[in-house]
């Protein structure tokens, strides 16, 4: 039992630590990044999306070990992983993704906080079973999807609706958005099984202390 409260205490302080430096990451973008934009400190900003293109035929030359060599033309993926602008517009939305990944940093952060807390100042195995914890789980869930569906839709107008064209070594590609990140979605679902878990620990310690 020490054990178990040395590491739960021991998960609160990190998970504290991680919520105090997204209060920090965000109190600093929500000061410095509007006072650059109408300061002017830095004239660029940096936007990050998870983006990929069509496949790109392009020359490829590579030698094995072995001296197994291939000369000619394979098929590339473009990733690009942030585009560099001095538009203002653009240098806002930028600065609009920073302040939504750091308020969800901000929230998971601070219920993870909250729940290893009440865990570690539990004196009893029933004290462990809390709705408090329940909805702080679920919560955890729903901002996590939020994030998520958010990034996709971002990149979903950045490739379709805000990008006119971009070229590599010439030729014209494609842009759209990785589809694969959506899989990010089984991180929610599998959220929400735990805190069902979780719940039906609630419910067989309530029913236990009826029966008692």
């Amino acid at each position: 039992m020490k054990k178990n409260n040395r590491l739960l205490k021991h998960l609160y302080s990190t998970f504290y630590l991680f919520y105090i430096l997204s209060v920090l990451g965000l109190a600093g973008t929500i000061v410095f990044i509007p006072l650059n934009l109408i300061i002017g400190w830095d004239s660029t900003s940096q936007l990050e999306f998870s983006l990929i293109s069509s496949y790109l035929e392009l020359p490829i030359n590579y030698t094995l070990i072995g001296d197994s060599a291939f000369k000619g033309v394979g098929m590339v993926e473009v990733m690009p992983e942030s585009f560099i602008t001095s538009d203002m517009g653009y240098r806002f939305l930028a600065f609009l993704n920073n302040i939504a990944m750091f308020l969800c940093a901000f929230f998971v952060t601070k219920q993870f906080k909250d729940i290893f807390h009440t865990l570690s100042v539990s004196q009893s195995m029933r004290e462990f079973f809390v709705d408090v914890n329940y909805m702080r789980i679920r919560k955890i869930a729903f901002i996590t999807l939020a994030y998520i569906l958010y990034q996709f839709l971002v990149a979903v107008v950045f490739s379709y609706f805000l990008v006119e064209d971009i070229y590599v070594m010439g030729k014209l590609i494609h842009l759209h958005p990785d589809y694969f990140n959506l899989l990010g979605i089984l991180s929610f679902l599998i959220t929400l099984v735990i805190a069902e878990v979780y719940k039906a620990g609630i419910k067989l310690k309530e029913e236990s202390e009826l029966t008692i």
